[in-house]
């Protein structure tokens, strides 16, 4: 049918597009949520667009994310992000 058929074809676009896939952000929440005293959970991913899901706008954790992390990518990009995470981790723990 017609809406199978775009259903395909959306799923084919997000399967090769280079941005984060959703479901990748609902199980990082289950995952947050399963693990107890969890303050973040990322996927990283092949990509090129960054999503970082803040529960508080000021601070980095805690926060559900993709990370992107692709061969041949800026390293230092990826590497600030983490920096960032771990410090705003390790902030949340004084």
């Amino acid at each position: 049918t017609e809406k199978e058929q775009k259903h395909v074809e959306i799923m084919k676009h997000q399967e090769t597009s280079r941005k984060y896939k959703n479901a990748d952000i609902y199980k990082m929440h289950t995952y947050k949520d399963a693990i107890l005293n969890s303050l973040g959970a990322y996927v990283f991913y092949p990509g090129e667009k960054e999503g970082i899901f803040k529960v508080d706008d000021d601070c980095e954790v805690p926060s559900i994310g993709a990370i992107p992390l692709k061969p041949g990518g800026d390293d230092k990009k990826f590497y600030s992000k983490i920096d960032n995470i771990i410090k705003g981790l390790i902030d949340s723990q004084l």
